[in-house]
């Protein structure tokens, strides 16, 4: 029998190889930042995935996540088996799901922008911190560095997903007192969804903002340096809100979601060739109806 010991580090090595899985082409342009976000996400992949399946009473199928690797996307099935599949291969299944009169079991899905974010504790009180702040206080920063491959930092990528019509893109902030309790089961309760459309405009890339939390309870974010109200909500009350959740989508919807996200990040690059990758932070998770599968 399996000591609680063995299962959690079970739990942070089947995150890890995840993580690899997901980063291994690709992975010299990938930072430390990176890693430790994928990390988190893959960390809190099934919890999620789990308060979907309570909230909407619903059998989760598979998660599909873009891959580094240019058109080609990461899977993981019921039991979180990796799988990987080309973008043709996705595209021709979402088409062949359409027509759901011909499936034997109804699939509906959801399909949001997640970018997680890794929140350090401060000690000390600088031009960075909100004026109505005390130390010891929590604060994740705002990448707004250009990647040179996109011409897009990684913020300004999801302020151009915000203008895609019925779009959900949030940050993700774990109030984790301590990156050790990665080897603790996943508790959804952590998590702080923090909506991108609150964030002030306007900010450079030589910039450095933040979002700021007075205490790991995650009551009233700010977005800093000058302080504005953030709008975010924990994770479960993200989901059982009609006006904040995710909207439940067909097949065809999912194509579209897809291909609206490739087109609002669409850049012309000097060398005159034009980029159309996709958002790491884009997630595809596939539900089964329950009565459809009794």
């Amino acid at each position: 029998m399996k000591s609680k010991g063995d299962h959690q580090q079970q739990l942070v090595s089947s995150g890890l190889r995840a993580v690899l899985v997901w980063f291994r082409d690709g992975v010299e342009n990938k930072t430390v930042q990176d890693v430790t976000e994928a990390l988190l996400e893959m960390h809190f992949h099934r919890a999620i995935v789990k308060l979907f399946e309570e909230t909407f009473g619903a059998k989760f199928l598979r998660l599909l996540k873009p891959s580094t690797k240019a058109e080609v996307w990461v899977g993981f099935d019921q039991g979180w088996t990796h799988s990987s599949l080309t973008s043709s291969e996705l595209f021709d299944q979402l088409k062949a799901a359409i027509p759901s009169g011909k499936t034997s079991v109804n699939a509906f899905y959801f399909g949001y922008f997640m970018q997680f974010k890794s929140v350090q504790q401060m000690r000390g009180l600088s031009k960075y911190a909100p004026p109505s702040f005390s130390v010891p206080y929590y604060r994740a920063e705002v990448s707004l560095e250009v990647n040179e491959k996109t011409g897009l930092s990684q913020h300004e990528t999801l302020t151009r997903l915000c203008k895609i019509s019925g779009s959900d893109v949030n940050y993700v902030c774990p109030m984790m007192a301590d990156i050790d309790e990665l080897y603790d089961e996943p508790n959804v309760d952590q998590l702080q969804i923090v909506d991108v459309r609150s964030a002030p405009v306007g900010w450079g890339s030589t910039d450095r903002h933040f979002i700021a939390f007075q205490s790991l309870a995650g009551a009233s974010p700010q977005w800093c340096s000058e302080p504005v109200l953030a709008r975010a909500h924990s994770a479960r009350a993200w989901l059982e809100s009609a006006e904040t959740r995710p909207v439940r989508k067909t097949a065809a919807q999912v194509l579209e979601l897809v291909e609206a996200a490739s087109e609002a990040l669409a850049i012309q690059r000097t060398t005159g060739e034009e980029s159309q990758g996709l958002p790491l932070s884009l997630t595809l998770v596939e539900f089964a109806e329950m009565a459809s599968i009794a």
